[in-house]
C-alpha cells in the first residue's frame, strides 16, 4: 500500500568462500529502467518490471544475486536467490610489458610472454606477426584493427583454421625475404598456447624486427597487441665481396672501382686492395737470387682504400632511384647501410 522507495542488490560470485557485494545506491536509484524503455515489446508477464545493469562481473563463472526493496515502512525480505553464468569471450590483449627477450644474436631471434587473461576459455593458440619494416608491421596491425569491428570472414565463408590447412602451428610463413636489405613482407606465426615462445630464424645480421601478437580460444581472437621492437639483431664481419672492375689498364698501370658489402649491422671502418703477380717478365733487382722468386714487395702489394667517400657509385645511384618505389620494404638495416657508406651525407 506505500510506494517503493529504493532497491538493495547484492551478489557473489557462487563460490562460498566470496563475499557478498553490494551495488551502489545512488548508482542504482539513478540507472534503474522499466522494462520496454527502449522500445522493445514487453510480454504480459513482464510488466512493471524492472532492469538494471550490473557490469564488472567475471566472464565464464557462476553468480548468485538477491534483491529487496523498502517503503515508508520498512525493507522487505530478501527476494529468492537467482543463479546464472557470465558469458566466455575472446582472450584479453596481451601486454608488450610481458614479453621478455630470451635469445639474440646475429640470424636468430627468440622471445616468450606472458599469457594474457582467458577470459573464460582456455587459450588455444597465439597468432604472431613479424616484419623488419616498420611500415609493414604498422599497416598488418592497422588492417587487423578494421577487421576486428567486421564479420568474422573464417565463419562467414567457411575457412579452414589454422591448424587444419596450409599453416600449422610451430610453423612461420612468410619469412623468405628476412635475411634481406629490402623486405616487404610479413611472416605469420601459429604458437601452441602450452609453449608461449616463438623462435625466429634465418634473418639478417644488424637488421631490425617488429613484432605483434594475440591470443585465441574457442570464442574468439583477442586484439593484437601494441608494436614491440624494434629488436635489432647482432652484428657480423662482412660477406659476399663483389669483385673489382677493371677500367681501363696502360703499360704501368691499372684503375679499377668497387663496392662495398652490406656491413652486416657494423659500420666499415678499413678496406685494402691487394695486387698479386702471376706472371710477366722481371729484372734482376726484383728475383731474389737464390730463390729465383719476386721479392715479396714484388709479388704481392697491398693498399687501403677510401671507405669514407661520398662518391655515388652507378650502383648506388641505380640503387637510390629504386628506393621511392619500396617505401613500403624499406629497413632499419638498409637505411644505416647508405648512411654508414656516406651516400646519404
Amino acid at each position: 500500500g506505500a510506494e517503493i522507495e529504493k532497491w538493495d542488490i547484492t551478489y557473489k560470485l557462487l563460490r562460498s568462500d566470496t563475499e557478498w557485494l553490494t551495488v551502489d545506491a545512488t548508482h542504482l536509484a539513478e540507472n534503474i529502467k522499466e522494462h520496454g524503455y527502449d522500445g522493445r515489446r514487453t510480454a504480459k508477464a513482464n510488466r512493471g518490471s524492472k532492469l538494471y545493469k550490473v557490469e564488472g562481473l567475471k566472464e565464464n563463472d557462476d553468480y548468485v544475486f538477491k534483491w529487496r526493496a523498502k517503503n515508508a515502512v520498512g525493507w522487505s525480505e530478501w527476494a529468492e536467490e537467482s543463479h546464472f553464468r557470465t558469458k566466455a569471450v575472446a582472450p584479453s590483449k596481451v601486454m608488450t610489458r610481458t614479453i621478455t627477450l630470451t635469445h639474440l644474436d646475429s640470424r636468430e631471434i627468440a622471445f616468450t610472454w606472458t599469457a594474457p587473461d582467458c577470459n573464460g576459455l582456455d587459450i588455444n593458440r597465439y597468432d604472431i606477426a613479424a616484419a623488419p619494416s616498420v611500415r609493414m608491421i604498422r599497416w598488418a596491425h592497422l588492417v587487423q584493427l578494421y577487421l576486428s569491428l567486421t564479420v568474422d570472414a573464417d565463419k562467414l565463408f567457411g575457412f579452414k583454421p589454422p591448424g587444419d590447412g596450409d599453416v600449422l602451428t610451430g610453423d612461420v610463413k612468410g619469412r623468405d625475404y628476412f635475411d634481406q636489405l629490402l623486405c616487404d613482407e610479413c611472416a605469420y606465426a601459429l604458437v601452441d598456447a602450452r609453449s608461449r615462445e616463438l623462435h625466429l630464424k634465418g634473418l639478417l645480421p644488424g637488421q631490425e624486427y617488429y613484432f605483434i601478437l594475440r591470443a585465441v580460444n574457442d570464442k574468439g581472437k583477442g586484439e593484437f597487441s601494441e608494436i614491440w621492437g624494434p629488436v635489432t639483431t647482432n652484428p657480423e664481419k662482412p660477406s659476399c665481396i663483389f669483385p673489382v672492375q677493371v677500367v681501363d689498364v696502360d703499360d704501368r698501370s691499372c684503375r679499377f672501382r668497387f663496392k662495398l658489402p652490406y656491413n652486416m649491422g657494423s659500420c666499415i671502418t678499413e678496406a685494402k686492395a691487394a695486387l698479386i703477380r702471376t706472371d710477366g717478365p722481371l729484372s734482376v733487382s726484383e728475383v731474389d737470387p737464390d730463390t729465383k722468386e719476386p721479392h715479396a714487395h714484388i709479388a704481392k702489394r697491398e693498399w687501403p682504400l677510401d671507405v669514407d667517400s661520398a662518391v655515388v657509385s652507378p650502383w648506388a645511384s641505380q640503387t637510390l632511384a629504386l628506393r621511392p618505389q619500396s617505401v613500403g620494404g624499406s629497413t632499419g638495416a638498409h637505411r644505416r647501410s647508405f648512411r654508414d657508406s656516406g651516400v646519404e651525407g
